[in-house]
C-alpha cells in the first residue's frame, strides 16, 4: 500500500512539472528547409569546405566483411528467388536453357564465370557463418584475430569458389 501511495504522489508531482511545458505553445520561428538553407548560406559566405565524408573515410576490415557478409546472403536469397521465378516462367525445361548456353562460342567462360558467380557467395557466406559461430563462443575477439580470420576467410572463399567453378 505504501509504495502504492508513493507512486501515486510521484506520478502528481511529475504531472506537476510536465503540464506547464505541455500547455505552453512553442511557435516554430521557420521550417526546417529554411534553417538548411541559411546554414548552407552562412557556410558558402565563411568560405567553409563541403566535408566529403564517405569519400575519403576508409572502412576498416571487420565493418567490411560484415556488409559483404549480408550482402551474400542477399544475393543468395535473390539468385534462388529469381532461379525459380524463371523455371516456372521460362518455356520448357530448365535443362534446354543450358543446351543453348553451351551451343554458344563463348559457352565455357560464360559457364566458368556464372559457376563462379553461383559459388562464391556460397563459399563466403558459409565460412564467414562458421567465423560468426566461433565468435558466439566468445573467442577470436581481439582486432588481431579479427584480421587474421577475415583475410583468411576472403581468401579462402575465392580459392574454394575458384576450384568449384574450375571443375
Amino acid at each position: 500500500m505504501a509504495t502504492k501511495l508513493r507512486s501515486l504522489c510521484c506520478n502528481q508531482l511529475l504531472w506537476r512539472r510536465v503540464l506547464p511545458c505541455m500547455t505552453r505553445r512553442i511557435q516554430a520561428s521557420s521550417s526546417w528547409r529554411e534553417e538548411q538553407k541559411t546554414f548552407f548560406e552562412k557556410n558558402d559566405k565563411l568560405k567553409r569546405p563541403m566535408s566529403p565524408h564517405l569519400t575519403i573515410y576508409s572502412f576498416p576490415l571487420p565493418p567490411l566483411l560484415s556488409g559483404s557478409h549480408r550482402a551474400t546472403g542477399l544475393a543468395m536469397f535473390t539468385g534462388v528467388a529469381a532461379f525459380g521465378i524463371g523455371v516456372n516462367l521460362l518455356p520448357g525445361d530448365y535443362t534446354q536453357s543450358v543446351e543453348v548456353i553451351k551451343a554458344l562460342p563463348y559457352a565455357s567462360a560464360l559457364l566458368f564465370l556464372t559457376k563462379l558467380y553461383i559459388t562464391w557467395p556460397l563459399c563466403y557466406h558459409g565460412m564467414n557463418g562458421v567465423r560468426h559461430m566461433v565468435w558466439d563462443t566468445a573467442r577470436g575477439l581481439d582486432m588481431k584475430t579479427l584480421y587474421t580470420t577475415g583475410y583468411a576467410v576472403v581468401a579462402l572463399s575465392i580459392l574454394t569458389a575458384l576450384g568449384i567453378s574450375l571443375l
